[in-house]
């Protein structure tokens, strides 16, 4: 019997050493994985407010590239519309077609087929008189539009300088597309 009762009590610490083995371990894995948890959740802080930090970088980029396309806009129409004074006024063919231009770059040709509004690109000089394209408000079709000034002689409009002549259309030696100031 004593033989027993030693294996039994034996078994017995045995056992509660297993349980408090593994009671142990348990509270560790517990202790480790909630600080694992908190490391985690730290990183996963951190790498937010580096992401926030970053996306708030990159829209303050974009507004300051945003404002400076503007102000480049906006220059380029001031640009544009000093360019534009040149062509300044109403100028009539000999058939009566008239061509109106502002100093917002917009052509009004009023004819017999009607009114039409044009829109003007960038303006270029070249050998003392000034060229652009210009296309339908709204798209469409374009033409060119060239300004000789009185005393400069053109040959790509046959313009001999005796005076200011808007050539407009897709010939601009054609005399239908002279206009003359009004």
């Amino acid at each position: 019997m004593k033989n027993k009762t030693l294996r039994y009590t034996s078994l017995s610490a045995l056992a509660l050493l297993a349980v408090l083995t593994l009671a142990a371990c348990g509270g560790n894995a517990e202790k480790t994985t909630a600080s694992s948890s908190k490391e985690a959740s730290s990183k996963v802080t951190k790498e937010s407010s580096s992401k926030t930090e970053a996306s708030q970088k990159e829209e303050q980029k974009s507004k300051t590239s945003s404002s400076s396309a503007t102000a480049t806009q906006t220059e380029t129409k001031a640009e544009n519309q000093k360019d534009y004074s040149k062509f300044l006024g109403t100028w009539e063919n000999y058939a009566g077609t008239t061509a109106t231009i502002t100093a917002d770059g917009i052509v009004t040709i009023q004819s017999s087929k009607g009114t039409f509004k044009y829109e003007m690109d960038q303006v270029e000089e070249k050998d003392g008189y000034y060229l652009t394209g210009i296309h339908l408000v709204g798209g469409g079709e374009g033409a060119r539009l060239i300004f000789t000034p009185a005393g400069v002689a053109n040959e790509l409009t046959g313009t001999d300088g005796s005076q200011d002549v808007l050539a407009i259309g897709q010939s601009p030696s054609d005399k239908d597309s002279h206009f003359y100031r009004n």
